[in-house]
């Protein structure tokens, strides 16, 4: 708000302000030498108040003081003069005149307290003047009536002017700030100076020696009696260092360090940009690329090799794609792309082309790299209107396209968002099986042709809900896997097998091997030794009846030193370990070695391929898989035997340990445990 001083101005309030703020005394004495009024602070240092000079004799307050006593009467014969008097250690300047009413008037000023005041103003102007000059920040001040500005040292130093130039004048800031942000300067100047506010804003001037970022504050302190303002006083600090050092960080919080393209949140950076800048018709197309099998890549690579494919992948998808499109290293191996004005269509056939020319475009060292991507594409404004949905939404496709056998394209479907939703019904549907008991498990024995029995089994969740009745494993075991509930699973599932697999062994005078799947992130539980210890002590089984069985992806996946020193303290305990689904993923044979399992499983994929007699590739790959495990001297299962003709030529290379619906189905503990009976010699 201005301060504006009134135009009506009540002149005893004004005089009664005056006389408490002066050390001053006024007062009139009548001929016969009584005060008739006596008012101001200056009563004080005579320990005095107004009401109690009055009517007094002048005679009765100086009586001892015959300097003052023969300064009265001057003044009552009528002489007009000015004096000095001394009054309790106080000087005082004394104007003595006769009114026109006979009566003496007289002004006292304590000459005192105007000297220590004097001082006390002096030292803090001497105070205000060199913090003004030695400031690190320029000050100024705009007299708004001459456009003429006063400044510091430092402003002089800011804006590069010399002592010599004489940088008053309003145009000699003017003529240094950058064309392109001049209009906006004076527009927030004019708005503070009109709302009486205090303006701060940043700006670029142009110096001699380059351009610099300055940060400038002001307002108007000072209006006339009609409101109208007067002066502007301000400063101004060179922050051209923090702006470039605060511009590096946020290019460094916004970058990919390894591509240099942006990252998730350049991304969101970049979006809001086109967004506030967008018209009605604006169109953009997010597409997710994801590697297939990057992952094992790396780990039989090297993450050398891995890095230098990433960068190259991203070079060369910089020089495909139209300059205006954004490409965006999310983390990983999955880079986003943002192409603003283009349709589905032709973005998905732009990449479509890019899939095939990388293939061949990769350097010298990096020759022979087998790569191929999965795609997910979502369209604005159909799919979403901000960052958040449509990148969710293009994950979504993403995720189809991997389902749909990777190195494909898939656009989103609302559909894929539904799948999502019934997902997440269904987990909760798993939550609370678990804790009411839905979840059971099935046996699928294990029969050595040699041996004319079976000898061990392998365990099969199975989940049966009361509303939807049986789920498929594929359907849920993803799910417990995502959510971190299939730890706790596993280790329900493991204490139960163990407590039936004690009653079987007394039943049906057996000791069989019985096999459980288990999560790689299964290996990873705190306590995870001592658990199973506790189980096989309190079941009183040896382990050396439990296999535990790891999918080849996992093995490839999720080796970390932890988890392997997990499997040692597990086999050291007389646990076997199996390689299941073997042949299915990317073999990492040096890992298999080093991990020393126990037994290999053929993939049903495979065995049904010895069914088909033209196919000469899936035979020759089960032989090779055989003479593998021979080498490694590991046992063999074949998993998914259904025919008479798989199991004879299985048997001709050397394999004799079956497990499929040939042999028998999965069956219950009951039927499993009569199976044993029928089957073991008596």
């Amino acid at each position: 708000m201005k301060d504006i001083i009134p135009k009506s101005v009540d002149t005893l309030e004004v005089f009664d302000k005056v006389l408490n703020s002066t050390p001053v005394i006024i007062f009139a004495l009548d001929q016969d030498g009584h005060f008739t009024f006596s008012r101001g602070s200056g009563l004080a240092q005579l320990e005095l108040e107004d009401h109690q000079v009055v009517g007094m004799h002048y005679s009765d307050l100086y009586g001892s003081d015959p300097t003052i006593i023969d300064q009265v009467k001057r003044a009552l014969n009528g002489e007009e003069f000015e004096c000095q008097s001394h009054v309790n250690g106080h000087f005082f300047h004394v104007y003595y005149r006769l009114a026109k009413n006979n009566q003496v008037i007289g002004i006292a000023i304590d000459e005192t307290e105007l000297m220590s005041a004097r001082e006390e103003k002096d030292k803090l102007l001497n105070q205000l003047i060199n913090a003004y000059e030695i400031s690190r920040e320029g000050m100024w001040s705009w007299s708004l009536r001459t456009n003429k500005i006063e400044h510091n040292k430092r402003w002089r130093e800011i804006f590069e002017y010399t002592e010599s130039a004489q940088p008053d004048q309003l145009e000699y800031f003017s003529n240094r700030v950058h064309p392109n942000d001049l209009p906006r300067v004076w527009q927030t100047v004019e708005q503070a100076i009109q709302q009486g506010t205090t303006f701060e804003h940043q700006y670029q001037i142009i110096t001699p020696s380059g351009e610099k970022i300055l940060q400038d504050r002001g307002r108007v302190v000072y209006w006339d009696l009609d409101g109208n303002p007067l002066y502007m006083t301000g400063s101004i600090s060179d922050i051209t260092e923090q702006f470039h050092a605060q511009k590096q960080l946020e290019k460094k919080a916004s970058t990919d360090e390894l591509t240099g393209l942006s990252n998730r949140f350049g991304s969101l950076q970049a979006w809001d940009q086109w967004k506030n800048q967008k018209s009605e018709n604006f169109k953009a197309i997010f597409a997710l690329i994801d590697f297939d099998h990057f992952q094992p890549l790396n780990h039989v690579m090297g993450y050398t090799i891995g890095n230098k494919i990433l960068q190259h992948f991203s070079e060369a998808l910089k020089r495909f794609l139209p300059s205006n499109t954004h490409i965006a290293r999310i983390g990983g191996d999955e880079f986003l792309i943002m192409a603003p004005n283009h349709s589905l269509k032709s973005l998905e056939s732009l990449l479509k082309q890019f899939a095939e020319t990388v293939k061949t475009s990769f350097p010298k060292e990096l020759m022979g790299t087998q790569l191929q991507f999965s795609c997910g594409l979502a369209k604005h404004p159909q799919d979403g209107d901000n960052f958040s949905t449509l990148f969710r939404r293009t994950e979504a496709a993403l995720h189809e396209a991997k389902k749909s056998g990777r190195n494909c394209f898939r656009r989103f479907d609302i559909e894929f968002e539904n799948t999502t939703a019934q997902n997440f019904a269904l987990l909760n549907k798993l939550q609370s099986a678990l804790e009411s008991q839905q979840l059971f498990y099935q046996l699928q024995p294990q029969y050595d042709i040699s041996k004319k029995q079976f000898t061990g089994a392998e365990v099969l969740i199975r989940w049966k809900d009361e509303e939807l009745g049986f789920i498929s494993p594929v359907k849920f075991i993803p799910l417990a896997e995502q959510s971190q509930l299939i730890t706790p699973i596993t280790y329900w599932l493991i204490d139960k097998v163990l407590h039936n697999i004690s009653e079987l062994n007394r039943q049906t005078h057996t000791h069989l091997k019985y096999s459980i799947n288990i999560p790689a992130q299964f290996l990873y539980e705190a306590g995870l030794i001592a658990c199973i210890q506790q189980c096989f002590i309190q079941h009183q089984i040896s382990p050396t009846q439990i296999c535990f069985e790891l999918t080849e992806s996992q093995l490839i996946s999720d080796a970390s030193t932890q988890w392997m020193e997990n499997i040692e303290r597990l086999r050291q305990l007389g646990i076997e370990f199996a390689v299941d689904d073997f042949g299915t993923g990317y073999s990492n044979l040096s890992q298999l070695k080093k991990l020393d399992f126990n037994l290999l499983k053929i993939d049903k994929s495979f065995i049904d391929a010895l069914s088909e007699q033209d196919d000469k590739t899936g035979h020759a790959l089960v032989k090779a898989m055989i003479g593998l495990a021979r080498t490694l001297k590991l046992d063999l299962i074949a998993e998914g035997v259904e025919k008479p003709e798989q199991v004879i030529w299985l048997e001709a290379l050397g394999c004799t340990v079956f497990q499929g619906y040939h042999f028998s189905k999965p069956l219950d503990i009951k039927d499993f445990q009569q199976l044993l009976l029928k089957n073991t010699p008596s």
